[in-house]
């Protein structure tokens, strides 16, 4: 016989620590009404009520690091920056950056608590954040046999290979506890909460005692906090309390935030917010920060009172280190005046950034060619958007036969989406636009096509069915007319298509996300309000397809629009059980809004018993004030709520 635990409204109020508890672990199993269940259906709820009621009975009583962070991690697959850092770290030439490093050294010296490297697109600042995160001991092999910990494969185990500050006392001036690494095309690393839970989980495997308190967190609080409230409460509060007398013969503790222009202009703010007005007075002194970035001017003027340090392209000590990777890349061309004038002419050439360095050296790997062909222009060309120029001119001449239609088509996509694009979106687009003729088959034709385009192993990325460029800088180099001139690529030919694409595609999970965007940033405001305005669209995005509510609110053309403003409050709620949201929406819509109407049917077509919600969603007790009173200098003798 099957018991079912059934709870009365009155007993799911704030008040009872217990309901709260039983319903966040069995999540949308409590949702139907017992009026409307028939008995076999009774029988299957009971057995799945059963099922997750065992595992909430089976859990210790308080959870324990790192399960306590890693829970709060986003779904899906989990964010390596271990392995990430790893694979950047291979680049680096032993010998080279010395300088680079003298300087950081100075700065652990020093009693400031953040280091801002700056310096040009593909000058080698991700290069030296994973060296500096190997020499200080994040991506060591070796375990720390001292603290007997339990063989892990998962990424927490990866991590606990770092040497606890403790092992390394005396050894090195500083230790690296964690890294984040933002990428542009990786939506994943862009999540700023994401960013602090995995950074969080890395340090409690080299601070002692934070395992502790990282367990006292309240996850289903924390969710719901702003970014840089988050950064507070899982880093800033939990060091200081681990170690609030942690002895100073032990090595400050470093965390690496690499490519910081990468994570979006709105998380850039933030995150310069946060480096300015909260790192430096919320943070144990142990606790630094080192960050790279491109030297846009307001992050040059908001890190000024910091440790800033810039690459210079032109300065003799980055030539230096230019001339020995050059060398290293043509090391099968005997030593003699020769090979020193083809790495000058070679140096010359890459304008100090190692970016045409990596571009030279595929070239060269597998075809060594003699000295008078590396010394031609022609063949390998000045500067890094020579080689640009170079490969995007082969792809259109032999992978698309010099058509400058396909070109766009094929191109505009890849610099107007903001995620990598499914590689089954590009040959779609593109199957639109190929023609047959000469004696060939449309299908033949396009089999050729798509054959040139894989090959072109120099420009894209074929990763996991998804479409990149190898860099950032080729996207800005394509849209910057002055410098792409006849091969320039209009990012508005790319938001049409994916605009008209994504809005009449119901299956993939990437048009969910990005319909609203694309046809926005196609200046069709109408149309991406009308599916902001379909409630089915809109309840398929985030129940189905896994869309992030406050990805849909950022992306709207009309931030003041009724469904807009009550989707935004409802993010705290939607963002755990996204079937919530036809009753948010019931309950924050006007009664004259037509989707209202749309709702129950939506509800019913999906076979959900219809009830009013069994809780009251308010904001979180201790959770963060929602309205900041700011520029009033005088006292403050009052305040009233409404």
């Amino acid at each position: 016989r099957w018991v079912l635990p059934v709870l009365m409204e009155e007993k799911l109020g704030s008040s009872s620590s217990w309901g709260k508890r039983l319903t966040m672990d069995l999540g949308d199993l409590l949702y139907f009404s017992l009026a409307d269940v028939a008995d076999k259906d009774l029988e299957s709820k009971a057995a799945d009520l059963k099922a997750k009621l065992e595992q909430v009975h089976a859990r210790p009583a308080a959870l324990v690091r790192p399960q306590a962070i890693l829970k709060l991690l986003p779904t899906g697959p989990l964010y390596n920056p271990i392995q990430l850092a790893a694979e950047k770290a291979k680049d680096f030439l032993p010998g080279t950056r010395v300088w680079l490093f003298d300087e950081l050294m100075g700065w652990v010296a020093t009693e400031s608590k953040v280091f801002v490297l700056t310096g040009a697109a593909g000058i080698g600042k991700s290069v030296f954040a994973a060296e500096l995160c190997r020499r200080g001991g994040l991506l060591d092999d070796r375990r720390d046999t001292a603290a007997a910990k339990p063989k892990r494969t998962s990424l927490v185990g990866r991590i606990s290979r770092c040497l606890s500050p403790a092992s390394r006392a005396g050894a090195a001036p500083f230790v690296v506890g964690a890294v984040h690494l933002f990428k542009h095309d990786d939506k994943s690393t862009r999540d700023l909460r994401m960013a602090f839970f995995s950074i969080a989980n890395q340090l409690s495997l080299v601070v002692d005692g934070l395992d502790r308190e990282l367990a006292k967190c309240n996850p289903s609080e924390i969710r719901e906090m702003d970014p840089v409230d988050v950064f507070r409460e899982v880093i800033a509060k939990t060091c200081r309390s681990a170690q609030p007398n942690r002895p100073q013969e032990l090595p400050p503790v470093l965390v690496v935030l690499d490519a910081l222009d990468e994570a979006g202009k709105e998380n850039e703010r933030k995150l310069i917010k946060l480096v300015q007005e909260v790192w430096a007075s919320a943070t144990p002194a142990w606790l630094r920060l080192v960050v790279t970035t491109r030297p846009e001017s307001y992050v040059k003027q908001s890190f000024g009172v910091h440790y800033p340090r810039v690459i210079a392209a032109e300065d003799r000590r980055n030539m230096a280190d230019m001339r020995a990777y050059l060398e290293h890349a043509i090391s099968w061309i005997e030593e003699g005046t020769h090979k020193t004038k083809a790495v000058d002419v070679l140096a010359q050439r890459s304008e100090g950034l190692f970016l045409y360095a990596r571009f030279l050296q595929e070239d060269l790997v597998h075809t060594k060619p003699p000295l008078r062909d590396i010394l031609d222009e022609d063949k390998f060309p000045p500067g890094v958007g020579g080689f640009f120029r170079k490969y995007f001119m082969r792809l259109k001449d032999d992978a698309l036969e010099g058509d400058d239609d396909l070109y766009a088509y094929l191109l505009a996509p890849l610099v107007a989406a903001r995620d990598p694009l499914p590689q089954s979106v590009v040959e779609a687009l593109l199957e639109e636009r190929i023609p047959g003729g000469e004696g060939m088959s449309r299908t033949r034709r396009r089999q050729k096509v798509m054959g040139g385009v894989n090959r072109a192993k120099q420009l894209l990325v074929f990763h996991n069915g998804a479409v990149r460029f190898v860099h950032k800088s080729m996207a800005d180099w394509l849209t910057d007319a002055s410098r792409a001139d006849d091969l320039f690529v209009d990012p508005l030919d790319g938001h049409e298509p994916l605009a008209k694409w994504a809005q009449g595609e119901r299956e993939s999970p990437f048009a969910f996300a990005h319909a609203v965007y694309h046809l926005a940033q196609s200046h069709q405001e109408k149309e991406a309000m009308e599916l902001l305005h379909d409630f089915e669209w809109l309840l398929t995005a985030l129940a189905d397809k896994g869309v992030i509510a406050g990805t849909l609110v950022r992306d709207a053309p009309d931030s003041e629009d009724e469904v807009v403003l009550a989707l935004q409050k409802s993010l705290h709620v939607v963002r755990e059980r996204p079937l919530e949201l036809a009753f948010q929406l019931l309950g924050r819509l006007g009664p004259d809004n037509l989707m209202r109407k749309d709702i129950p049917k939506v509800m019913k077509a999906r076979g959900v018993r219809w009830m009013r919600p069994d809780q009251v969603y308010l904001t979180p007790a201790r959770s963060p004030l929602r309205m900041v009173l700011q520029g009033h200098a005088s006292t403050v003798n009052s305040v009233a709520f409404s």
